[in-house]
């Protein structure tokens, strides 16, 4: 389906003269929305190998759209995706709000993500998400509680200032 949507054929064959970056992560963020899971999760897979600066602006809606996956295995990867792109620096409020409300999946592998993930958003946008990792300390599964426990403790030994524990010269926590 995808190739035909480039002007190829269904047999693989391309159309001729190529195509444009611009072109294939257009097409294939366009199958995200398919109805089968299977094209859904391809299509997801495809455009995080392209690596391109072409298809950064779908990887965004890519991620945000698999939250919603009824896969754990493809709403775990999407937390984790948008907790990397977080650590770029590239993630609004709204989708960190959306990852924040997946505290309550019925999947512990995506709970233990969204704690990892928040754990990356920093204190301030936990705190700002209704004190998440409190909700995800007294979790039913023992790898999630670990997850929300490290993060509040590294929180707790980080100075918000800072962003790092100060010491002093000798290394020693000053």
């Amino acid at each position: 389906e995808a190739l035909a949507g480039l002007g190829g054929s269904s047999t693989g064959d391309l159309p001729k003269g190529g195509m444009s970056s611009v072109t294939v992560p257009s097409v294939v963020a366009g199958q995200l929305g398919h109805g089968l899971q299977t094209v859904r999760r391809a299509a997801a897979a495809a455009l995080g190998r392209l690596g391109e600066e072409a298809a950064r602006p779908h990887m965004i809606e890519l991620q945000v759209a698999l939250l919603r996956d009824e896969l754990p295995e493809a709403r775990c990867n999407a937390v984790e995706a948008l907790a990397a792109i977080a650590e770029e620096g590239r993630l609004g409020s709204d989708v960190k709000a959306a990852v924040a409300a997946l505290r309550i999946d019925t999947h512990w592998a995506v709970r233990r993500a969204v704690a990892q993930a928040l754990h990356i958003f920093g204190p301030d946008e936990t705190r700002t998400h209704g004190d998440a990792l409190d909700v995800l300390r007294l979790d039913a599964d023992w790898r999630v509680r670990r997850a929300a426990s490290a993060a509040l403790a590294s929180f707790a030994a980080t100075p918000h200032e800072g962003g790092a524990a100060a010491t002093t010269r000798n290394g020693n926590a000053g």
